[in-house]
């Protein structure tokens, strides 16, 4: 049956529902400044720079007893790569070692429990509820010593998330917690570990108003979590340039006594992945060397055994679903693609000729991400919006941007008329966005790539489930198997 009969209906999806305690614990929280929410620098009135500074994360873990001084950290820091390398190792120490592990990385996809994970599985309503319960209430002190956006000791929504998930981790009894930076380095509010094994893993031009302005002073901010004496940071960064800024803060500041910086060699994204995670590994055998945590250890790693659970931990990461197509036969369907994707030098392995879904953050390269979106040729593009954040580009500006930037393949009409130029059109809500895109899929028999924010990954796996009872896919578009520690996020 030809899939121009597929007509789609929404029917209208949730937010997600938590827990009666986790639920008051993010009232409150959201009560605080969220930077992942709102414009992090403007020339404004009404809003201020970001500000960057771990002291209030300190203050916090030190009124809950240093909770993070009882698991045996890995701290990882870059512009992509991180929740790769993070997933990785989670595996790697869990399910090879037989290891306790408690992850935290951020942001969340779909629901916020993600950021905290006990060997992987994210922390339940319940205990997120009591930790964060705790440190908010740790947080009250210093949020009456200051006013709101004025104070650099005024803890924020990321700080006290943060600290709510070292003390998760840390009553969970865990020996090792793997912990990705928010943003940057040196002053993220993560950087109170002191951690002895840190990771690297790229640098590129993201977040140059908070960390630039050059990709020198990015890279040197990165680097600056390798600070104790003693500490080996894995670094995947290639560019020559870039290592030698990177060997200069890690070497010769200050207290750099012992300190190393061995490189993740590879050809491609998927080797440095695995070259860093084993260096790592070896990092963490070389400083704690009893045997009982060792013995397990296997060389090579078994990749392939621990792709499952990588995969579980990277939502929104090169995700296939399958969409029945209504008013068709029941083997009907249609692919969607739903990738995070938000830089250029990320965008790979999609579809060709797909009818594309785009929204992205204020703060992105939109013009060389619609370049490196046009190299696979999409027969359509629906601009759209995560929601009314400032911190999100509104679609109408979304779709000038991206017309302007494509308009440069030559004449407009004459590159469109051609098919090197996709057409545009804008719709804010992102539901609605969606349902456009499969509509327009299921005519010209394509598929549909959802791209360019984690945020709108949420939103659309959470819509493809429960709207159109899509079913996530084990492999790739070809029909591949994805391999672990592809996904660049």
């Amino acid at each position: 049956m030809s899939h121009r009969v597929a007509v789609f209906a929404r029917s209208g999806a949730g937010a997600p529902v938590y827990r009666p305690a986790l639920q008051r614990a993010l009232t409150r929280l959201d009560a605080l400044v969220n930077w992942e929410r709102q414009r992090r620098a403007t020339g404004g009135v009404l809003l201020r720079d970001m500000r960057v500074d771990a002291s209030p994360a300190r203050q916090l873990l030190q009124a809950l007893g240093e909770p993070q001084r009882t698991f045996r950290p890995v701290h990882i820091a870059g512009s992509k790569g991180k929740g790769t390398v993070a997933a990785l190792l989670t595996a790697c120490l869990h399910h090879e070692l037989g290891l306790s592990v408690g992850t935290y990385t951020s942001p969340h996809v779909e629901r916020v429990n993600e950021r905290v994970r006990l060997n992987g599985v994210p922390l339940d309503d319940d205990a997120l509820a009591h930790a964060l319960h705790d440190a908010l209430d740790a947080a009250e002190p210093l949020l009456k010593q200051s006013e709101p956006l004025v104070s650099p000791c005024q803890p924020t929504w990321f700080d006290v998330m943060t600290a709510a998930g070292f003390l998760a981790i840390h009553r969970a009894g865990c020996t090792y917690g793997v912990v990705e930076c928010g943003m940057g380095g040196a002053k993220d509010s993560t950087n109170v570990l002191g951690a002895s094994v840190c990771v690297l893993t790229s640098v590129t031009m993201e977040h140059r108003e908070i960390l630039g302005p050059t990709l020198a002073d990015i890279a040197r901010e990165k680097a600056g979590i390798a600070w104790c004496n003693g500490s080996v940071l894995v670094c995947g960064v290639h560019q020559p340039e870039l290592r030698r800024v990177i060997e200069e803060a890690v070497l010769d500041g200050p207290g750099s006594r012992g300190r190393q910086v061995r490189y993740a060699e590879g050809t491609s994204v998927l080797q440095r992945n695995r070259e860093t995670v084993r260096l790592v590994l070896d990092a963490l055998q070389e400083q704690t060397p009893e045997e009982a945590l060792w013995r397990r250890r296997r060389e090579p790693v078994d990749w392939e055994r621990l792709e499952p659970h990588v995969r579980c931990m990277l939502p929104g990461r090169m995700e296939w679903f399958r969409v029945p197509l209504p008013s068709s036969p029941p083997s009907s369907s249609l692919r969607v693609l739903v990738d995070g994707a938000h830089v250029a030098e990320t965008v790979h392995g999609l579809a060709p000729h797909s009818v594309a879904v785009l929204a992205m953050g204020y703060d992105k390269n939109v013009e060389a991400f619609a370049q490196a979106l046009l190299r696979y040729r999409p027969v359509h593009l629906v601009c759209t919006a995560v929601g009314p954040d400032p911190s999100y580009l509104p679609a109408a500006e979304l779709s000038a941007r991206v017309r302007a930037s494509w308009a440069r393949d030559g004449d407009d009409d004459e590159a469109r008329d051609a098919g090197r130029v996709p057409t545009v059109e804008t719709i804010a809500d992102p539901e609605h966005a969606l349902q456009r895109a499969l509509q327009r899929a299921a005519a010209a028999g394509s598929s549909v790539t959802c791209i360019g924010s984690l945020h709108l990954a949420g939103r659309i796996r959470r819509c493809l489930r429960e709207q159109y009872g899509a079913e996530l896919l084990p492999e790739k578009s070809t029909g591949e198997p994805a391999p672990a520690g592809t996904a660049a996020a």
